[in-house]
């Protein structure tokens, strides 16, 4: 990510949330985010078919899958997302 990016002012940034494909800007493909993800997610190494699994349960319309993306943007650049899925978890504690 280029340091210009972070150094916009905050306007400048766009902090959304991604529940289908359609949410997706239309200058990103699911590829870039799996991209962006399997990069930035060191010192992990998850496979790109991991992370490219992940993003698809998230935003699955299955029964019993889903979740969503928060994703942050500036100047067309991903600065930051977050995969949710929805686990099915009951009685936990963080």
């Amino acid at each position: 990510m280029p340091a210009t990016a972070l150094r916009e002012p905050a306007a400048a940034r766009e902090i959304s949330t991604i529940v289908s494909y359609d949410d997706l800007p239309l200058w990103l493909t699911a590829d870039d985010l799996v991209e962006f993800l399997h990069h930035n997610m060191k010192p992990f190494e998850d496979p790109l078919p991991a992370v490219q699994n992940g993003i698809e349960y998230a935003l699955s319309e299955k029964p019993g899958e889903g979740g969503f993306i928060v994703l942050a943007v500036a100047s067309r650049q991903i600065i930051g997302a977050v995969v949710v899925v929805k686990t099915g978890l009951r009685e936990c504690v963080p």
